[in-house]
């Protein structure tokens, strides 16, 4: 590259020389010549090279990030040990008609015998009021065994379709029976003649010796029809007796049959069929009104309530007669939570029954100073439909 520039510098000089030579020549003419005269510029090189160059380039980068995220999740609650375990007994759920502490006593030999019996843990509820039944029974569906009056039981069926499972028998029968009784002697001989007759009862508060006489008398239309309440079944038959009233209503209790003889059925046999044998009743040693020896010498046990008054009134038999029966009350009863397991409903209802039926029971619901039972009986919820018809009436 420089050796270049020499060489054109040296032409350009030699030219110049020989002009000016010629222009000086002698005999010749100065002549103005116009020179034209080169001048070296340097000139710049452009030299390619290959050159690294950083640059800042926005890049797309896919990057891992940690998120924190709000997401739903559904708690599962925790698991409640199964029904009659020991954290999780079944509840034996008495009304508070009696004292606590008796109720304790009293219902705790129930548990331990059901708890030996099935194998299943219990525990024993008392709601603080009667109120509080319906709440208390509908809050444990798959653990309460409550002990109910009828009309308790109507409405806790109602509110939450309890089961009925037992009813308590009374001298052999799983309801009450209200009966009237005239005087042998009075034409007083069927239901439509107590049109214009003054009936003495018990209390106008009681159901068999009153409330379903007053619906039935009422829905036959029968008029003129006097009720006096006189406070107990004993004062109404003394008022009869001594010929103060028409008609007296009392609690029936049925005869105990003959041995070896079924027992007395409401509706087939007849409320004095003692009378069939033609003997009059006696009070045996023990304190029984019998007919013919009693039971086990092919008698009968007379129990209505003139039995009561048998010893002042020895009479009362031949001088009054019943005249009609109640419809059929139901005892108290027990029942049963809608969804309790049935894998244990078998078990403790069977376990229920045997120590109703047995002599355990004198301990418990049996005791004289408690329910007074004398055993159970399996009953179907159409049962109470006379309890559910007295409420409509009311």
């Amino acid at each position: 590259m420089i050796r270049s520039k020499i060489f054109l510098a040296f032409i350009c000089t030699i030219f110049g020389a020989v002009v000016i030579l010629s222009a000086c020549s002698p005999g010749q003419e100065a002549l103005e010549v116009e020179v034209t005269r080169y001048q070296v510029l340097e000139v710049p090189i452009v030299e390619t090279r290959l050159v690294e160059v950083t640059r800042e380039v926005e890049v797309e980068v896919e990057v891992e990030v940690e998120v924190t995220r709000e997401v739903e999740v559904l708690l599962q609650p925790t698991p409640v040990s199964a029904p009659g375990t020991a954290q999780n007994p079944f509840q034996i759920i008495f009304i508070p008609s009696f004292p606590e502490t008796l109720i304790e006593v009293r219902g705790g030999f129930l548990i331990e015998d059901l708890a030996e019996q099935t194998g299943y843990q219990f525990e024993l509820i008392v709601p603080a009021a009667d109120e509080d039944i319906a709440n208390v029974v509908c809050s444990r569906p798959d653990t309460a065994i409550a002990m109910l009056t009828p009309q308790q039981y109507v409405e806790v069926q109602e509110a939450c379709n309890v089961f009925p499972a037992l009813a308590a028998t009374k001298f052999g029968v799983p309801f009450e029976l209200g009966m009237l009784v005239s005087r042998t002697s009075s034409v007083i001989n069927v239901f439509e003649d107590i049109s214009f007759k003054k009936v003495g009862v018990p209390s106008f508060d009681d159901i068999s010796t009153y409330q379903i006489f007053a619906k039935d008398i009422e829905e036959a239309g029968l008029p003129g029809v006097e009720f006096v309440e006189y406070g107990t079944s004993t004062s109404t038959l003394i008022a009869l007796l001594e010929k103060e009233i028409d008609i007296a209503a009392a609690i029936f209790n049925p005869p105990i049959m003959p041995n070896g003889r079924e027992s007395w059925l409401y509706g087939e046999d007849s409320p004095e069929i003692w009378k069939e044998l033609g003997s009059a009743p006696r009070r045996n040693p023990i304190g029984f009104v019998e007919v013919a020896g009693g039971p086990a010498a092919g008698g009968y046990r007379v129990r209505d309530l003139r039995a009561s008054i048998f010893d002042d009134y020895g009479d009362v038999f031949s001088e009054t007669k019943i005249l009609l029966l109640s419809d059929p009350y139901p005892n108290d009863m027990i029942a049963i939570g809608q969804s309790f397991p049935i894998s244990a409903f078998n078990p403790v209802l069977n376990g229920l029954i045997n120590h109703a039926n047995s002599e355990a029971c004198r301990q418990s619901m049996c005791a004289a100073d408690f329910y007074q039972w004398d055993g159970v009986q399996t009953v179907d919820d159409g049962f109470f439909n006379v309890v559910r018809e007295l409420n409509t009436n009311d």
